[in-house]
């Protein structure tokens, strides 16, 4: 199988792979776990799993992850508590803005943000990109960010006549006009 943008908290295992299982894993956050990873074999003689992934965060975990010696786990361009070997892999606290609360998102100043496979961001979560209470344009639902939700909102304000608080937030791309382009523009 192919697991990305998974966030995976407070389990027994955040992500567990089991005999003969060849999968892939990006940009996955697995936090707050039991063990984050487990790639083993459990059928006796069956072989392992072998697994690749990359851009993860595996954080805060009881265990940080587990590799059987039938198993193989490439892990690169990742952050992973206590380490482990692979190229860009780091050993960093991710900053997420709030565990307690169970925001997962990368705060600002986090070492995660860019510093996947490629320079996209590690983990399941868009990263927070604004304080709260700042400004941002493109953040039609003020929720700190930009993405897909906010070109949908944009969309209701244009064609469902839904209500917006900020306007200026609607004009993306600066042109002092709200229209399509600025839907396309946050896309």
């Amino acid at each position: 199988p192919a697991i990305a943008r998974v966030l995976a908290y407070e389990c027994g295992t955040g992500a567990s792979f089991g005999s003969g299982t060849i999968a892939t894993m990006s940009r996955c956050t697995l936090t707050l776990n039991g063990a984050g990873l487990h790639v083993y074999e459990d059928v006796p003689d069956a072989g392992g799993a072998r697994v690749t992934a990359d851009s993860c965060i595996v954080w805060n975990n009881g265990l940080a992850g587990a590799v059987d010696a039938p198993s193989a786990l490439e892990l690169t361009f990742s952050d992973v508590e206590d380490g482990y070997p692979g190229i860009g892999n780091g050993d960093f606290d991710p900053l997420f803005v709030n565990p307690a609360m169970r925001d997962f998102r990368l705060s600002m100043l986090s070492p995660a943000i860019g510093a996947g496979k490629n320079g996209v961001d590690m983990g399941a979560l868009p990263a927070l990109i604004s304080l709260p209470g700042s400004f941002l344009r493109g953040d039609v639902n003020g929720d700190g960010g930009r993405d897909i939700a906010d070109a949908i909102a944009l969309l209701n304000y244009l064609f469902a006549t839904r209500t917006i608080t900020c306007l200026d937030s609607l004009d993306a791309n600066d042109d002092g006009k709200i229209d399509i382009a600025d839907a396309i523009r946050i896309l």
